[in-house]
């Protein structure tokens, strides 16, 4: 698993043998409404497989927003290729919000 912070902006990448998942989380310090967008061009994730994999994951670990009580999650970014695994999304998701209760505030 690696993660990178980068201010407010948080990510995950999972590499396993031929498969990977990337995932992205950007923080705000107001609450807004959760976008999801791919990486790269920035669309919204259409609904479908991956964006449902995305949600379930995220339903698992109960994102705590908001982090540290001050910030909240503004967008969620994934890659557009890759297939959808909600393990693998735990995963990174998991990995993401600890790495935000260390560094946000």
């Amino acid at each position: 698993m690696l993660i990178k912070v980068d201010g407010n902006f948080i990510k995950g990448a999972r590499i396993t043998g031929p498969t990977h998942h990337f995932a992205a989380v950007e923080f705000t310090n107001s609450p807004a409404d959760c976008k999801f967008k791919f990486m790269g061009d920035q669309s919204l994730v259409p609904d479908g497989n991956l964006l449902n994999s995305v949600i379930e994951a995220l339903n698992l670990i109960e994102p705590m927003s908001p982090v540290n009580g001050i910030m909240y999650i503004s967008t969620i970014y994934i890659d557009k290729n890759d297939m959808p695994d909600v393990m693998a999304y735990r995963e990174i998701f998991q990995s993401i919000f600890l790495e935000a209760g260390k560094h946000l505030r």
